[in-house]
């Protein structure tokens, strides 16, 4: 192992490793995340005069890599001191691990190519209670109260992405003064504009005695959706926040603004009830807001956090209603984790919000947790209502659709219909299900929007569904994919075999694309794709169909080739492959019958029996619509069985080893299909990009 881990390059790997016995009867596969580097990441944690923070001794550092999954842990030493092995090249999070203060001392940064050696800061804001010096102690004895701007550093050998082309037009305008603090509100914001310079500020509010409640508005805005699809690469910026001392509400997110290019932001907000945190006394309220402009000093990104006092006070001349937040959430009901895969790479499930829109019927087995903020908090709700419009949409028209979802189209289900509980100002859904939207299917992502309905002091009024707090959010997020029931789509009901939509919700949601590559396939015939809301089960996040993947409605089961032009159940692998196997026993015992009567009878040397031509004819159509599909540029990987599949598909041979006549081995097969020992013996599986895909 030692020897094959020498030879591979820098960089990250998908390792594969088959053991069998010699009649391929017995055999175990392992798959592995291999990463090879040489990048050490060294640091420190200090004060805000640049101190060592000693007391911390035995505290560990997260190291989060946003792209490349990696998740490491460091210990603090005695000098504040820390170090990470091996670290791949992608944008990171470095935070201390702090359940009272998540993400408030933390920092982010780029380790780029080439990288041997980097070393980062990370400075400990005052007000958190940890012990930072003496100096630093009496420096915050004489400073003024208030919010306070710290700044992290990294340096490193690397070479920095090359610089961009970025007309002077594009270029960023200076930013909009923020509103000035009053007696009830206060803004903290930091915009990142010096190149991999992390630029954090941590702030104190207090609410005072006798407060109801507070809103707390979160937006982040960049200039990189200025910049060209080209030009984009390895210089998204990064954002964090932090809002701490709110009871039961979690405000804490990071990421990449890749993920907003085309809107130029994202917010987040909610209107939180203090009243009994306050009865008696002042609440305080802590966090940070940050961001690091990476790769250049081109197109700065700013994140704010706004506080406001008395957010569900109804004013009485004011009879509007407003949708303040709106939230999906996970896990469901049944602890299965929803909409979003947990385990993500190329070779299982493509990371997205993934939403299963029901056409047809509603279902109840995979519901959603979903919460609505409103205001005024003592305004009368008598209707909830769902609706969904497209974004980003492909100009592009799946052959015999219509061409989807363009306007904001709202179900006229009353959500309250279903079971749910309800505080002033505050709808809980502990187990949604989605209503119904008949129609044509969306063609690009989705935004899902709440409609409310009801009376303010006895004056019958509706939210705006334009208004900002309208769309619904998953994890910081308004864009989902949707999913349809494959299984429900005319041309593709009667190709469905073993389905299992009685227990899991449904079991063929897929995308657009997916079904489209199913229209395309003509004949082929399909099992699992994904479940509804891509559940998830198990300490290893897998399918609830129980697979690895299957949780991002783009990869698929299908049955192999029946040699016959079709893809029937007795040669498409049914019972684990094993009509297959006996055609390969009864093709191997009608060659050796022919050989051994040729040869009592002197008369020819050998010919093809039916069961042979009925071997190369199965082995030829399955190398074929292999060989054709797995050239394609959205696969990203087609796995079949091992064992006897293998070895007639890929080498040509009978269980045995002996060789099939005329065959040969399969010497153009596509990096893309893989064996897999022990698995795929009743079908072959394959895992598409998310591009719109025609046959």
């Amino acid at each position: 192992m030692q020897r094959i881990l020498d030879a591979l390059p820098n960089g990250s790997f998908w390792m594969h490793l088959y053991f069998s016995a010699n009649d391929g009867e017995f055999a175990v596969g392992y798959e592995m995340l291999v990463s090879k580097t040489e990048t050490r990441l060294s640091g420190n944690l200090l004060s805000e005069r640049g101190d060592p923070v000693t007391s911390l001794a035995g505290r560990k550092v997260l190291l989060n890599g946003v792209n490349t999954q990696m998740r490491a842990v460091a210990v603090l030493d005695a000098n504040g001191a820390f170090a990470f092995e091996h670290v791949l090249p992608d944008v990171y999070f470095l935070t201390l691990s702090d359940l009272h203060y998540p993400n408030v001392v933390s920092t982010s940064f780029p380790i780029y190519e080439g990288s041997t050696q980097a070393k980062v800061t990370m400075v400990v804001p005052p007000g958190l209670g940890i012990d930072t010096g003496a100096r630093a102690a009496a420096q915050r004895a004489a400073a003024a109260p208030g919010s306070s701007a710290v700044r992290s550093s990294v340096t490193q050998d690397g070479k920095e992405p090359p610089s961009r082309d970025i007309p002077a037009s594009k270029r960023s305008s200076p930013a909009a003064p923020l509103p000035a603090d009053g007696d009830d509100s206060a803004v903290f914001s930091v915009t990142a504009a010096e190149q991999d310079r992390p630029i954090n500020k941590n702030f104190d509010f207090e609410v005072p005695a006798g407060t109801e409640s507070v809103s707390v508005r979160i937006t982040v805005l960049t200039e990189e959706s200025r910049a060209s699809a080209k030009n984009r690469g390895k210089h998204a910026d990064s954002w964090s926040y932090s809002v701490v001392g709110l009871p039961d509400t979690n405000l804490s997110a990071s990421g990449l603004v890749d993920q907003m290019y085309g809107t130029g932001g994202t917010g987040t907000g909610a209107c939180v009830d203090v009243s009994k945190q306050t009865k008696n006394s002042a609440l305080k309220i802590s966090g940070s807001v940050s961001a690091t402009n990476i790769g250049d000093d081109l197109l700065p990104t700013t994140t704010t956090v706004e506080l406001t006092l008395e957010c569900m006070r109804s004013k009485s001349s004011s009879t509007n209603l407003e949708v303040v937040s709106a939230k999906f959430l996970s896990p469901n009901k049944n602890s299965n984790p929803i909409i979003s895969p947990l385990k993500v790479s190329e070779r299982s499930n493509l990371a997205g919000s993934y939403l299963s829109i029901p056409q047809s019927r509603s279902d109840n087995t995979n519901t959603i947790p979903f919460e609505i903020r409103y205001s005024p908090a003592d305004a009368t709700i008598t209707e909830v209502n769902l609706g969904i419009t497209q974004v980003n949409a492909t100009t592009e028209v799946l052959l015999g659709t219509s061409p989807g979802v363009s306007t904001l189209t709202f179900s006229n289900v009353n959500l309250l219909t279903q079971n749910h509980t309800r505080e002033p100002g505050l709808i809980k859904f502990p187990g949604l299900s989605l209503p119904t939207f008949a129609g044509p299917m969306a063609m690009g992502n989705i935004t899902v929007t709440v409609r409310l309905k009801g009376s303010v002091g006895a004056v019958a009024v509706s939210s705006d569904p334009a208004a900002k707090g309208g769309q619904v959010e998953f994890n910081e997020k308004k864009k989902f994919t949707p999913l349809y029931l494959a299984g429900d789509v005319t041309g593709l009901s009667d190709r469905r075999f073993g389905i299992r939509d009685t227990n899991k919700g449904g079991d063929s949601w897929s995308t657009t694309e997916t079904i489209a590559w199913l229209l395309g396939c003509y004949l082929c015939r399909f099992n699992d794709i994904s479940s509804q809301h891509v559940a998830q089960v198990g300490a290893e996040h897998d399918s609830i169909l129980v697979h690895k993947g299957h949780s991002d409605g783009q990869q698929i089961d299908l049955r192999y080739a029946d040699g016959l032009g079709d893809y029937s159940d007795v040669l498409g692998g049914q019972d684990g492959g094993a009509h297959i196997r006996q055609l390969l026993n009864a093709a191997k015992t009608e060659i050796a019958e022919n050989a051994a009567r040729a040869a009592k009878t002197g008369i020819g040397s050998w010919f093809a029996g039916p069961k042979q031509r009925e071997l190369e004819r199965w082995i030829i159509d399955n190398r074929a619509i292999l060989q054709i599909e797995g050239n394609k540029p959205y696969t990203r990987v087609i796995f079949i069985g091992g064992s006897f599949i293998e070895q007639a598909l890929v080498n040509g041979k009978f269980p045995d080893d002996s060789d099939i006549p005329v065959v040969g081995a399969w010497t153009t097969k596509p990096r893309t299909v893989e064996t897999t020992p022990g698995q795929h013996m009743d079908h072959w599986h394959i895992s598409l990009k998310g591009a719109l895909l025609y046959k």
